[in-house]
């Protein structure tokens, strides 16, 4: 599949993954169940800011997503983070971005240069441990501080309970043993 081909159908995909868990409220499930997460680390931090963008429904298991599913999901995300990556295709994803947005090609650039986004390489460095904002559980325990501090949340949300990397470890092993021609 050509990259000219493969941006707008990963584009067509996400869009319509966006739309369809958009079709749910946040707090609901199939059927208008409302989702009830279990108590424990992090729950105040997903339910606040996971069901800002999707329902929770996404997340426990309403959508049907298998451990399967979110690696093809995640290998989807890590193919277009290298697409983007590629200089070669910077006028065509300026020109697919920013018509989703009604903005120019030129009005999108800035936002797009400003964007830090993590492929496969970048999730195996960041989710390593370490004492340095590179290391996505250190910098999630300073936000969990801060919080805390600031009465955000009563309960220190734990990130290390629920920061797991072995999802995106798997398919980036993945992703990254595949011929350059099938990324």
């Amino acid at each position: 599949m050509t990259k000219r081909l493969f941006f707008p159908l990963v584009t067509l995909w996400f869009a319509v993954f966006v739309l369809s868990a958009q079709l749910h409220p946040a707090a609901q499930a199939r059927g208008g169940a409302p989702i009830s997460l279990p108590d424990g680390a992090g729950k105040d931090l997903v339910q606040d800011t996971c069901s800002k963008c999707h329902s929770l429904a996404l997340l426990t298991g309403g959508f049907g997503y298998t451990r399967a599913d979110w690696e093809k999901v995640v290998d989807v995300w890590f193919q277009v983070v290298d697409f983007l990556a590629d200089k070669k295709n910077e006028k065509e994803a300026l020109e697919i971005m920013s018509g989703r947005v009604s903005l120019t090609p030129e009005q999108y650039a800035p936002l797009l240069e400003g964007t830090f986004l993590l492929g496969a390489e970048g999730n195996l460095k960041h989710y390593q441990p370490g004492p340095t904002l590179d290391s996505i559980g250190y910098s999630s325990q300073l936000v969990d501080a801060f919080n805390l501090e600031n009465n955000v949340y009563k309960v220190a949300q734990k990130p290390e309970a629920y920061l797991d990397s072995s999802l995106a470890a798997a398919v980036a092993k993945k992703h990254q043993a595949a011929p350059a021609a099938v990324k």
